[in-house]
Parts: C-alpha cells; sequence; structure tokens
C-alpha cells in the first residue's frame, strides 16, 4: 500500500479523479482530496492534509 500521499495532475477531463478513486478502492483505504487553486500555497496543502489526518487517526 502506499504509504505517503499521491499527487494526481493533467488536464481537466483526464480521468484524475476515476485514477484517485479506483486506486483507494483496490488498496483498501479512503481517498483524501485536496483541490488545488492557482492562489493554493504548499504550506495550505501541509495545513489541510494534517488537519484530514488527525481527524481520520481519531476515528481509530
Amino acid at each position: 500500500p502506499l504509504r505517503r500521499p499521491l499527487l494526481i495532475k493533467g488536464e481537466p477531463g483526464t480521468g484524475k479523479t476515476l485514477l484517485a478513486e479506483a486506486i483507494a478502492e483496490a488498496l483498501e483505504t479512503p481517498l483524501l482530496r485536496w483541490h488545488v487553486k492557482s492562489t493554493t500555497r504548499a504550506q495550505d496543502g501541509l495545513y489541510v492534509y494534517d488537519t484530514v489526518q488527525r481527524l481520520y487517526d481519531s476515528r481509530f
């Protein structure tokens, strides 16, 4: 299984979301999404991702 986040990028409509969903299903792991905009900073991702992970960890 993946032990690190996987970043998928590409043009709209090329199947990125479908690929991510298929990988998550195959690995039987939850899919964590982070929608990136032109104003998004890497630090924002660390904050968002860590918050989601802490919430996920608190459930178990």
